[in-house]
């Protein structure tokens, strides 16, 4: 009982950590970037994962424009080999 109680403070704990983090992350790149578009914002709120958000919060400390930290873009169509 004690146990799946622990389990699951600490998974409400790191929930809360990576909200906090995803503010961060809109606050910095509003700072730099001016208004966000809304499929930024929205692609933003939708990461769950601790590890993006430090990695794109890395990037955006570094990124020249928006555009670099390829938020809210279509995903990149993987690119083929004609070399077959």
């Amino acid at each position: 009982m004690y146990l799946e109680f622990l389990r699951i403070f600490n998974r409400g704990y790191e929930k809360g950590e990576v909200a906090g983090m995803r503010k961060a992350l809109l606050q910095i790149m509003e700072q730099r970037f001016g208004p966000l578009p809304e499929p930024v914002l929205y692609q933003v709120e939708e990461i769950s994962a601790k590890s993006k958000v430090e990695r794109l919060l890395q990037r955006a400390l570094k990124a020249k424009s928006l555009s670099d930290l390829r938020i809210g873009q279509p995903p990149r169509k993987p690119r083929v080999s004609t070399l077959g």
